[in-house]
């Protein structure tokens, strides 16, 4: 092989290993969805005061130690705080209206494409919850 074989041999196998690297990069940071996260352990003091990425930490925890079916609106805001939404769903009356809690993305890869925000969704009738659920 020749000096100038030898060369383009690595130069090519260089170029390689860059593309690569490169590539493991770009797919770690744009396409790659899921990271995971590590439950926390809930507390009302620590959701207090959290923003809502550790908040979506949280959440399977509170939802294990506290049955919502059936709980109070009160009772709700008095473990969670006031909601960062509500929206009343029916206008004619306020007897079913639901509340959102942001929950940042819960793990999920900020900068790929498909990510966006959680929320645990609260809904209500007639002032007791009814249904619960973490939106995708």
């Amino acid at each position: 092989m020749t000096k100038k074989q030898k060369i383009a041999v690595i130069g090519t196998a260089s170029a390689i290993l860059v593309l690569l690297v490169s590539g493991l990069f770009i797919w770690n940071r744009c396409f790659r969805i899921y990271y995971g996260y590590e439950p926390l352990e809930f507390s009302k003091e620590a959701w207090d005061s959290a923003d809502p990425e550790p908040r979506g930490h949280m959440v399977k925890d509170f939802l294990k130690k506290h049955k919502l079916k059936g709980m109070t609106y009160e009772k709700v805001t008095a473990l969670l705080g006031q909601p960062d939404d509500d929206k009343e769903l029916n206008a004619d009356s306020a007897k079913t209206f639901s509340i959102n809690y942001d929950l940042g993305l819960m793990g999920y890869n900020p900068n790929a494409i498909l990510a966006s925000p959680r929320e645990l969704i609260i809904l209500f009738e007639d002032n007791r919850v009814i249904f619960h659920l973490i939106n995708d």
